[in-house]
């Protein structure tokens, strides 16, 4: 229980608790990538 507390204040995704290194990793790596993308398409959006 107290390191799936742990685990969801850091991160607060689900899947971390079942194999939380791995996932931490892909998580952050698309979580930066859809920002970017997401911030990228609002840009286009506001400008066109």
């Amino acid at each position: 229980m107290d390191r799936e507390k742990h685990i969801k204040s850091g991160e607060g995704e689900e899947l971390d608790v079942l194999s939380h290194e791995p996932v931490k990793g892909y998580k952050t790596a698309f979580g930066i990538v859809f920002s970017i993308s997401l911030i990228y398409l609002l840009i286009i959006f506001i400008v066109s």
